[in-house]
């Protein structure tokens, strides 16, 4: 069986596609076998951009998720990198320690500047 790739650290709602779709469910341990993915935005986001991303796929495959990327503003991106930088840190290594109901996450990736992530 051959691996599924890492997820690449994405920016743009355009590369949400189904082999992206796939690696990111794939490392979730939660299906990977994606045929195509339809993306909508949601939400009114002043410092990123949020998108509801339907899927078709086969097996073990959420019928949708929630794709958080960065604002399409550079100097937006560049105030809100510490944001950024917080909002990754909590789904990384304190959301499964909380009482509080908070959303899953699939995956949490950030770029060194903290300006990209997804």
């Amino acid at each position: 069986m051959t691996a599924m790739p890492t997820p690449d650290l994405i920016t743009e709602p355009d590369a949400i596609d189904p082999t992206w779709i796939a690696a990111v469910l794939a490392e979730a341990g939660c299906g990977s076998n994606v045929a195509s993915v339809v993306t909508e935005p949601v939400g009114d986001g002043l410092m990123g951009r949020s998108y509801r991303v339907h899927i078709e796929g086969h097996g073990p495959t959420p019928a949708s998720v929630v794709v958080k990327l960065p604002s399409a503003d550079a100097p937006t991106r560049q105030l809100g990198a510490g944001a950024y930088r917080k909002e990754i840190g909590f789904y990384r290594d304190l959301a499964a320690r909380v009482t509080a109901s908070v959303p899953g996450c699939l995956h949490a990736d950030i770029s060194d500047s903290g300006e990209a992530f997804v």
